[in-house]
């Protein structure tokens, strides 16, 4: 690999030519023979000979771990010799082990377990490299490049794939073809995605191919802008490329696109509409209904793409090429989903060429119980972009909770491809949930805001009001307990969050006041009409300043007229407040401090929706287009904006960026989802907050990957636009637990791709349904499910149980909560007559009291499933079981129970039972010499504890409290006494084993403590002094001495240790608490001087 690939990955690239790279075990880290697999006991005593010699001469890691790990691979052949040689240098543990030891340790510990790539390329280039002892270092490489050769690259060869395929990135971008480097990336993307460690060293080599995105970005940025690519999405949309970001205005003038025939094949074509795309370097193109491609393969135009600049107004090269457009892909339906509860939705997968609902419709049979529903065409309605068709059951006279089948055959894309025939069910559930109204907010002093619950049924009174979207009925109001005839209702105020489920009402009585009035809304229904109930409260009607919805801007560039009427592209920020506001004074001042740390002024333009179309009408923007690059702060004055109702803002400081790109939003916090409950609707919801709001853009769920999976199927902004609702695609997640979250192509957006968030680790839980994958009639009353998960949950009656179609008539019981395999038993009046019975299992829909649910509470989905008859091989089965059970591959519980099974009093089943019973004993007396076992390792332990040099018993703070070794050493002959005992059961050895641990664990923890908080004092004559003080429940126990009863005299009184003076001189009092035994467990002491 050359030297520049080297610095472009680092070290841990820089293997993916050679054998790998893999984390090394710290518990064998050391190859201590040529060949330690053939290590004799003779060749690892040798080792331990030389290295326990040069650790005497120089006690460092280096040496104290060959000996270390030499003399565990000893124990298997000598364990006295092995257990020698590990107290010899236990005495050296402490020198070792440095603080850069145990931190490179840990480290390599971590990567061995993580498999993490940057952890490895940390610990080759920075880590070890940076140790002071360079012996220690020279091992620890060594180490980890003997044991680096398996875990990554030979269990992984994707891994090679990713890596080569990010340098092959780098070398085309220095090669200067960075077209085939931008398309490159995308394979390389795809490769990391592929790699098994991804959730490990997947954001590891993203980083590494973002740092050649970014160059090749770089490079781009000093190019000419051109196009790249020109392709068919489909027979009505076609996509341009250009190598680098375009101004909105240019890119959207369909005069810019020209397309011309170039061979019989090609029919005309002609666009009606360009759309500039979030990344701002891609348009799509809509093709005019009548003028679209075709699906013949040799189709060719000469295209031509002119006039189009960069966002900061340079010239395109124009592009003229040959290219072969053409759809010949075959469009599909996606999927159906419910929009509310009239309406379901068919989601195909490109246009369809219908010119609408009624057309479309002649291509979709409904039918119920096999017969075929008469539905009326205006039933569906086709969406403008022709990607979706929706049916409303009230229109086609459907019924709630009934299925109907539905199908889809007939249509074709613009290209004449025929939709792929598509069949489904649906089912429109009842809506029985009353509306309510959720919150009522004053606007200003005689307006305020109703918001609702749901949508709810309203009435226009004449055609004149229709026009002004004034409504006559829809629900009622009372002011102060009278109803308020003099209203105005609307439900399109420019507001920012208006949607209709929100109205504004404006009182029109010349008498009504501002202050505190009762406000009261009735009689209103959903459109289901469900009632609801009317609400009253207190509202305080008072002038409502408009308010910023953030402070930080979003950077747009938009169209405005300069000075001499000429179109434009400027850059703007722009502010969102919480209602419709105009600019009514548009000069502001800007400031910013320059690199001499001058602070500079300069003017500035407001601008609001009246000026510049593609603002919103709650929003105003800066103009910032000929401002220098720099950090500006201005004063947003109350004379400079209102909203609707002639109310100013309040005074605020407001900042912005001039840059070349503006900010960015970034992922700043994370909620997992929740699968509790049986309400569906509110499972597989996770929430990514943002620290700045969103655009629109942010609202396509592909942009959000979860492991590299598209595992989202809904985005929606909640509360604020920080904040994203992200539904999970059911059954995606398929186990709780870390995983790394990638937000990528978002405009305004900075991408992540990572599994932590400010130090937080991002969590998912497992949201994939259990299911029975298979049903079995096991005996005459017995039917086994097996679940494809371990049910934790099962909860009232969720199964429902037919023979030849019937129910049974009683009650069956289930059992198997807690493992994945449920037993249904039924009833003596419902037993099979005969294996010819068919026995079905229905799974009912979840509810508040009837489920089965996994342990992360994903409720079982309704179903029918038909059970096989498998009671024939009962016999069969057990024999197997009890065989595996023998040999080792199974379990006793599971051989147990396929005898038990079987007809009592059987040859068979007293036989099958013999062999139980037999290699239970067997595995008895395994038991019991495994428990000898580990008690003998036990004794060692205790007994190396006790025999410690360095444990010395006495009466100083520190020592170990007298007696301890004996107590200790009693606890051993105990141990010694079980294991020699041959009564001694399993129970028996395993008891002692816990008694001995924890005797050692008293052994070590006995040490004498010393008593703090003990202030030397100072007497006049004969005085006495109390002020020292010890804290103990009981003094009974506690001794205090005076070296020097000629100068002073000591005793306790209660807590306190009384010290009274006799002749001028100096004492050192002694305090000594002992235990029951007599032995001295805290010591303290202090100095008293008598004057």
């Amino acid at each position: 690999m050359k030297d520049t690939q080297k610095r472009f990955l680092g070290a841990v690239l820089a293997a993916s030519s050679v054998a790998g790279i893999v984390a090394p075990s710290v518990t064998a880290m050391a190859t201590v023979v040529d060949d330690e697999s053939k290590a004799t006991a003779e060749d690892l005593k040798a080792v331990i000979a030389e290295y326990t010699t040069k650790l005497e001469a120089n006690p460092i890691f280096a040496n104290y771990h060959r000996v270390q790990y030499a003399a565990e691979r000893l124990a298997q052949y000598d364990k006295v010799a092995s257990q020698e040689a590990l107290v010899n240098i236990g005495g050296y543990a402490d020198k070792v082990f440095t603080e850069e030891v145990k931190t490179i340790v840990d480290k390599m510990d971590g990567f061995a377990s993580s498999k993490s790539m940057a952890t490895y390329d940390e610990l080759v280039t920075k880590d070890i490299k940076a140790m002071e002892n360079k012996e220690n270092a020279e091992y620890l490489m060594g180490r980890l490049d003997v044991w680096g050769k398996a875990i990554v690259f030979e269990v992984d060869p994707n891994y090679v794939v990713a890596t080569d395929a990010i340098i092959k990135v780098a070398d085309l971008r220095k090669a200067g073809k960075l077209d085939e480097a931008q398309k490159q990336v995308d394979v390389a993307k795809k490769a990391i995605k592929e790699i098994k460690t991804y959730a490990v060293n997947g954001a590891y080599l993203e980083a590494s191919l973002k740092v050649e995105i970014d160059a090749i970005e770089n490079e781009i940025a000093k190019q000419d802008l051109h196009v790249t690519s020109v392709v068919a999405k489909n027979g009505r949309e076609i996509e341009v490329k250009f190598n680098k970001a375009v101004s909105k205005d240019s890119a959207e003038k369909v005069e810019n696109y020209e397309f011309a025939s170039a061979n019989s094949d090609a029919k005309t074509i002609d666009a009606d509409e360009a759309e500039l795309q979030d990344d701002n370097k891609t348009v799509k193109l809509t093709l005019k209904d009548n003028l679209t491609l075709n699906n013949k393969t040799n189709a060719k135009y000469l295209v031509k793409v002119h006039d189009v600049v960069t966002d900061n107004d340079k010239n395109m090269d124009d592009f003229s090429e040959i290219i072969a457009l053409f759809d010949n892909v075959k469009p599909e339906v996606t999927g159906l989903e419910y929009t509310d509860s009239d309406t379901v939705r068919i989601n195909f997968s490109e246009p369809i060429n219908a010119a609408d609902g009624a057309a479309a419709s002649s291509a979709v049979k409904v039918k119920l119980n096999g017969a075929t529903v008469s539905v009326k065409s205006s039933a569906f309605k086709l969406d403008d972009d022709k990607m979706y068709l929706e049916l409303s059951k009230s229109a086609a006279n459907l019924e709630k909770d009934k299925t109907y089948s539905i199908e889809i055959d007939g249509l074709t894309d613009y290209a004449a491809n025929s939709l792929t025939k598509f069949t489904g069910d649906i089912t429109f559930k009842k809506d029985d949930v009353d509306p309510e109204v959720e919150k009522i907010e004053t606007l200003s002093p005689t307006d305020f805001k109703v918001t609702f619950s749901e949508k709810i049924k309203l009435q226009r009174a004449t055609e004149k009001d229709e026009e002004k979207n004034v409504l006559s009925k829809g629900f009622s109001v009372k002011v102060d307990g009278k109803d308020a005839e003099n209203i105005e209702i609307k439900d399109n105020e420019k507001l920012k969050d208006a949607d209709d489920k929100t109205f504004t009402v404006k009182i029109k009585d010349a008498n009504f006041k501002e202050g505190n009035h009762t406000v009261t809304i009735y009689g209103f229904t959903d459109l289901s009409d469900n009632k609801g109930e009317s609400v009253t409260e207190e509202v305080n009607f008072e002038k409502s300043h408009p308010v910023l919805e953030n402070t930080t801007p979003e950077y747009k560039t938009m169209s405005i007229k300069d000075k001499d009427g000429k179109i434009v592209s400027h850059k703007f920020a722009v502010y969102t407040f919480d209602r419709d506001v105009e600019v009514s004074n548009k000069d502001v001042t800007v400031k910013h401090v320059d690199s001499d740390g001058v602070t500079k002024e300069d003017p500035a333009t407001l601008h609001d929706s009246k000026e510049l179309s593609s603002l919103e009408s709650y929003e105003i923007a800066v103009d910032i287009n000929n401002l220098e690059e720099a950090k500006y702060n201005f004063d947003l004055e109350k004379v400079n904006v209102v909203d609707v109702y002639g109310q100013d803002v309040e005074k605020i400081n407001l900042q912005f960026t001039k840059s070349a790109n503006g900010s960015k939003a970034e992922v700043a916090g994370f909620v997992k989802n929740n699968q509790e409950g049986t309400d569906q609707s509110k499972k597989n919801k996770v929430v990514v907050k943002f620290n700045e709001d969103l655009t629109t853009s942010a609202l396509d769920a592909s942009k959000y990957t979860v492991d590299g999976i598209q595992a989202f199927e809904k985005a929606e902004l909640k509360g604020d636009k920080k904040t994203l609702e992200l539904t999970l695609k059911d059954g995606v997640i398929k186990t709780s637990g870390q995983k790394v979250l990638a937000v990528t192509g978002v405009n305004g957006v900075k991408d992540f791709n990572d599994n932590v968030i400010k130090g937080t680790k991002i969590e998912f839980v497992e949201n994939e349904r259990p299911v029975i994958d298979k049903a079995e009639v096991i005996s005459y009353n017995t039917v086994k499910l097996t679940m494809s998960e371990v049910v934790n949950d099962f909860k009232g009656k969720p199964l429902e149980v037919k023979i030849n179609g019937n129910k049974v008539k009683e009650d069956v019981t289930v059992t198997g909560k807690g493992t994945d395999t449920l037993v249904i038993k039924l009833h003596s009046a419902d037993e099979l007559r005969n294996s010819s019975d068919k026995v079905t299992i229905d799974v009912l829909e979840a509810d508040t009291t009837n489920s089965i649910a996994d342990k992360e509470g994903n409720n079982a989905e309704k179903t029918t499933i038909n059970a096989e008859v498998n009671f024939d091989s009962l016999l069969a089965d057990a024999i197997k079981k009890v065989e595996a059970y023998e040999d080792g591959t199974g379990t006793l519980d599971d051989a147990q129970k396929a005898v038990d099974d079987l007809k009592d009093g059987s040859a068979d089943k007293i036989n099958l039972q013999a062999r139980i019973d037999a290699k239970k004993g067997e595995a008895a007396e395994a038991e019991k010499t495994k428990a000898k076992e580990e008690l003998n390792a036990a004794i060692i332990t205790a007994t190396d504890a006790m025999n410690d040099v360095s444990v010395t018993e006495g009466v100083v703070a520190g020592n170990t409290i007298v007696g301890s070794k004996a107590t200790l050493d009693t606890a051993i002959k105990v141990a010694k006494a079980a294991v020699d005992d041959k009564d001694s059961t399993t129970k028996d050895l395993t008891e002692a084993k816990t008694t001995l641990k924890t005797a050692v664990d008293t052994f070590k923890a006995a040490k004498v403590v010393a008593i703090t908080g003990l202030n030397d004092i100072t007497i006049t004559g004969t005085a006495s002094d109390e002020s020292n003080t010890i804290g103990l429940a009981d003094v009974t126990k506690t001794v205090v001495t005076s070296s020097k009863t000629e100068f002073a005299t000591v005793e306790l009184s209660g807590k306190n240790v009384k010290v009274t003076g006799v002749a001028a001189g100096t004492s050192t009092i002694t305090v000594e608490v002992k235990d029951a035994n007599g032995h001295v467990i805290e010591v303290g002491s202090f100095v008293v001087t008598v004057s």
